[in-house]
């Protein structure tokens, strides 16, 4: 029999039991080696598999936050989102009646929250896009029903969306301390009247204030959206 050189290779060779084992021997090397690629085959498979895994998953909640971030504020149930025309047209359904649009302003009258007859003002922003609501109440004589008007709205929205953010009621001048002079300091612009709500995707300011001599309560929903929107095109003028 052929002698390979090597101290193992003659070892090996030098008897029939050898030559058995290194038989024996190289055919558990071809048998081992297929299942080592094999393995080797599942890892990599695995590795690809995570990374689509991940991949996925991230582009899930990137999707998912920049969906949370263009949801809009609802006004009676309409979100607060198009062209003041398309929202204008959406309002109407609900059963206000458009009185005309005026400075990116569209003004309606109905119903709202128990009060008939209030104006509804609906503002764009330079775009022509909805950005804030208006609720103007029936205007009051009299500064006890101001301040009971403004007092149950705040209350009712206390309940529903927590305590305001912010809260000022105040007048100027200590020496206030009277249903007339509280009305007059209003008129004058010496009274702040207000507070501001988390609401959903948008904030909630109610308000006691005036035009000239008019004085009424006012709800005014502002969306946070469209609001950056507008603070962006305002910074681009500057």
């Amino acid at each position: 029999m052929q002698k390979y050189r090597g101290l193992f290779h003659l070892r090996v060779y030098e008897s029939a039991e050898g030559v058995a084992w290194f038989a024996s021997f190289q055919r558990k090397r071809t048998y081992y080696l297929p299942w080592n690629f094999y393995f080797l085959m599942q890892i990599v498979k695995n590795q690809v598999f995570m990374k689509h895994f991940l991949l996925t998953l991230l582009l899930t909640f990137i999707v998912g936050v920049c969906s949370a971030q263009t949801e809009h504020m609802k006004f009676k149930g309409v979100p607060m989102e198009g062209t003041l025309q398309t929202f204008t047209s959406k309002l109407k359904a609900k059963g206000f009646m458009p009185i005309g649009v005026q400075d990116g302003v569209s003004l309606l009258k109905g119903e709202f929250a128990g009060y008939k007859d209030c104006t509804i003002g609906a503002v764009a922003d330079k775009s022509g896009m909805i950005c804030k609501v208006s609720i103007i109440f029936p205007a009051m004589d009299k500064w006890g029903d101001l301040e009971r008007c403004y007092s149950n709205y705040k209350s009712m929205l206390s309940e529903k969306y927590g305590e305001p953010k912010d809260c000022v009621e105040k007048f100027q001048h200590d020496y206030v301390n009277d249903d007339n002079s509280k009305k007059y300091e209003l008129e004058m612009d010496r009274c702040k009247y207000y507070c501001i709500f988390d609401g959903d995707n948008g904030e909630i300011q109610l308000e006691i204030t005036h035009q000239s001599m008019t004085c009424y309560v006012m709800l005014s929903y502002f969306d946070n959206a469209n609001q950056e929107k507008l603070r962006k095109q305002i910074m681009d003028d500057l």
